[in-house]
């Protein structure tokens, strides 16, 4: 049995004999009343939570402490990460504060560098408690980030990541765990790219320019990018992490799965049917990963949701409905399974259902996902966006338009405040609303969240051509049919200072190279 099994199976036995015991406890002082009905049911739900959050940290703590190197660290700082492994967060937390100020230690940290440059034998001994207090202090910093990270504490656990950074800031490995951590959680992205640059920056120092390092910073680089939007920049940096991987050894092919992976999403997003280049990607990844994880593994599973998502589009939802029940079975047969790719799956199932009619079972599975992911990120989120807009699309299917319309509007609020006012989830979500309010006989309403569409797409920094003259062919449509109702005129008033920077954006449209002559409206 491998380190991170033993560290899991142990964790995972431990937690659940602390709750048991909690909730007896809790139950003979009940019988004793020592608290009322009510204070017990308040209590069982806090035991009940804080059991839940230890479970969901335990594989990424056993997969941290099973690579550490104990010789390396303090026998109190052994003793925290042993109390984090058994769950006692309290215990750890008190360990690290019975340790002294933060503070104060970085300032011994800092007093110990200048007594070391005094004279080279005594910087030959001073080295060592150098580099002691750092990679001590180091631990505590991650420690720390693990406690907040289990109460939800997600922006507090990042400052501690990036406390850890500066302690060594020719360290990769902090770099980029810092980075991703930020991307995935706060999906603060220019935050995110910064720490992942600075890692690929000292990957080359250290290791060369064609090292596996750079590669796996140009494949983070190329997934924030991604995430923001920015297909173009985003298939630079993948392509660059992909050249790199095809000339190492075995040490990069699984990084190579993952390069692959990211780029099929791109395509997947700058591609129409049939995504020919999508879905020979995705091969690629699924091929490269069935050989090294196999194909019960839950990366793989992760690939097959991907693949789902494309035969939803290509095939229907019916066809993609049996895969994602594949993935929920490969989850099952795990124990420990990343929440966050369940979540994904049962998101992508909630969407397959209501396209094939199943309205009620479809939002319900969309819903656990939202939840899952509220718990672990917070509101705002982007994909707390695609929940509301998943949901919304379903109302719309179901023709209940007024719940559609508030959801769409619930996830543009988010959108923003996570992208800006311009992102191309932006713009279809303004599509969507348009579509829900032609359906409505609303043409004014269509016509007027058309042309915001159209304004988000054009002044972002690359879209799809065919896209932009599909949407303006459906405003133009719109205003033919505008032109024979009974408001026309009152609601013409109110779109035209719409219908003025429509024009303006003509007038700017060439330097983008979209053929906005050839539609009138």
């Amino acid at each position: 049995m491998n380190d991170k099994q033993r560290i899991e199976d142990k964790a995972y036995e431990r937690a659940e004999r602390n709750y048991k015991k909690k909730l007896s406890d809790l139950e003979q002082q009940l019988k004793q009343n020592v608290i009322s009905k009510a204070e017990a049911e308040k209590e069982r739900i806090r035991i009940g939570e804080n059991y839940q959050r230890y479970l969901n940290l335990i594989s990424q703590m056993a997969e941290r402490y099973a690579t550490t190197d104990y010789d390396g660290i303090s026998n109190v700082n052994k003793l925290i990460m042993q109390c984090i492994e058994e769950g006692e967060l309290e215990r750890a937390d008190s360990l690290l504060s019975s340790k002294g100020d933060f503070g104060q230690r970085e300032a011994e940290l800092l007093a110990q560098e200048q007594i070391t440059k005094k004279a080279e034998d005594f910087v030959r001994q001073s080295q060592q408690v150098l580099e002691l207090k750092r990679n001590d202090l180091a631990q505590d910093y991650y420690n720390k980030h693990s406690i907040l990270m289990g109460n939800y504490q997600n922006d507090s656990a990042a400052y501690y990541m990036e406390r850890r950074c500066m302690l060594d800031t020719t360290k990769v490995e902090w770099m980029i765990e810092a980075g991703t951590f930020i991307n995935d959680y706060l999906a603060d992205y220019p935050r995110s790219i910064r720490h992942f640059r600075h890692a690929r920056n000292i990957s080359i120092q250290l290791y060369g320019e064609r090292s596996l390092q750079v590669a796996t910073c140009d494949n983070l680089i190329g997934k924030s990018l991604l995430e923001q939007g920015l297909y173009s920049k985003s298939m630079e940096h993948l392509l660059k992490a992909k050249t790199i991987l095809d000339s190492l050894d075995i040490q990069g092919t699984k990084k190579l799965s993952e390069c692959y992976a990211n780029m099929a999403a791109v395509y997947f997003h700058v591609e129409e049917l049939p995504y020919l280049n999508g879905r020979k990607a995705l091969e690629q990844a699924m091929k490269l990963t069935k050989e090294i994880e196999g194909d019960t593994s839950l990366v793989y599973a992760k690939l097959v949701t991907m693949n789902a998502e494309l035969l939803t589009e290509i095939k229907g939802s019916s066809f993609a409905i049996q895969e994602m029940y594949r993935v929920q079975k490969i989850y099952e047969s795990h124990q420990g399974t990343n929440l966050m790719d369940r979540a994904r799956n049962y998101s992508n199932l909630g969407v397959a259902l209501s396209n094939t009619g199943e309205y009620e079972k479809g939002r319900d599975y969309i819903q656990q996902a939202m939840a899952i992911w509220r718990q672990q990120y917070g509101e705002h989120h982007p994909f707390i966006s695609y929940a509301y807009g998943a949901l919304a699309d379903s109302y719309a299917k179901q023709k209940a338009y007024q719940e559609a319309d508030s959801l769409y509007n619930m996830a543009l609020s988010n959108q923003k405040q996570i992208f800006g006012e311009s992102h191309p989830y932006i713009a279809d979500c303004y599509i969507e609303k348009s579509k829900i309010f032609r359906k409505q006989g609303r043409y004014g309403e269509a016509v007027y969240y058309g042309i915001r569409a159209l304004d988000v797409l054009l002044k972002s920094e690359e879209y799809s051509e065919n896209r932009v003259i599909s949407l303006l062919q459906s405003i133009d449509s719109w205003l033919h049919t505008l032109k024979v109702t009974k408001h026309f005129e009152e609601e013409a008033l109110q779109l035209m200072p719409e219908l003025k920077r429509l024009s303006s954006l003509y007038n700017t449209s060439s330097s983008k190279k979209v053929r906005l002559k050839k539609i009138r409206i």
